[in-house]
C-alpha cells in the first residue's frame, strides 16, 4: 500500500539520497561503489587514504524504514557509544545485517552504521520504495550530518585481519588493490 514499484530500488535509492545529501553538504565526501553483490569487490579496490580523516560513515542500504546496521554476521562495524548516539539522534533500532560494503569499508572507517532508506524486495523484478520512507531517510540523514560530532573519540573502530573470517563472510580481507575511485 502506497508502494511505487522501483527496479533495483536497493541501490538506486541510496545513491538518490547520498546525491541529495551532497547537494546540501558541499564538504561531504560521498562514495559510491560496484559490485557489491558479488563480495564488495568495489569497496575492496578503493585507496584507502581517502578515508583517512573521515569521522564516520552512513550508508544508506538497509530494507525497510527503521533499521540501523551496526552488526554485520556477527561483526561490530561501530563501536557501541556511536550506535547508542544514532538510536537517540533516529528513534531507530539496532538490528545485525547480512554482508554489504559497510563490512568491508568497517577495515578502513571507524564507525559505519547501514540505515533503512525506504526499499522492499532487493534484487527482485518487482522491488519497490515507499516515497515517504525514503523522505524520512533522507530527513535522517541530514539530521545525523547536524548532530553528530566531527571531533569523535579518537579511539578507532575497526574490523581487524585478525577478527576477518572470510569463509564467514565470503570473500578476502579487503586490501586496497586500486587506488582509483569508481
Amino acid at each position: 500500500a502506497g508502494g511505487v514499484l522501483y527496479p533495483d530500488a536497493d541501490d538506486r535509492v541510496g545513491v538518490a539520497i547520498c546525491l541529495e545529501l551532497l547537494q546540501q553538504n558541499r564538504d561531504l565526501l560521498v562514495v559510491l561503489t560496484t559490485e557489491e553483490e558479488i563480495g564488495g569487490i568495489g569497496a575492496m579496490a578503493l585507496d584507502q587514504h581517502i578515508f583517512d580523516d573521515i569521522a564516520y560513515c552512513l550508508t544508506f542500504d538497509r530494507k525497510g524504514e527503521r533499521d540501523i546496521v551496526e552488526n554485520i554476521n556477527g561483526t561490530r562495524i561501530c563501536s557501541p557509544e556511536f550506535a547508542a548516539r544514532v538510536v537517540r539522534l533516529t528513534g531507530r533500532q539496532l538490528v545485525e545485517g547480512m554482508f554489504a560494503d559497510p563490512l568491508v569499508l568497517a577495515s578502513r572507517v571507524p564507525n559505519i552504521v547501514n540505515l533503512s532508506c525506504g526499499y522492499y524486495l532487493a534484487h527482485y523484478e518487482d522491488s519497490f520504495i515507499i516515497p515517504q520512507q525514503v523522505n524520512a531517510a533522507l530527513v535522517m540523514g541530514q539530521r545525523l550530518l547536524d548532530k553528530l560530532p566531527l571531533d569523535l573519540p579518537a579511539e578507532e573502530f575497526v574490523v581487524t585481519k585478525e577478527e576477518w573470517d572470510e569463509e564467514r563472510f565470503g570473500c578476502l580481507y579487503p586490501m586496497a588493490y586500486s587506488t582509483q575511485l569508481f
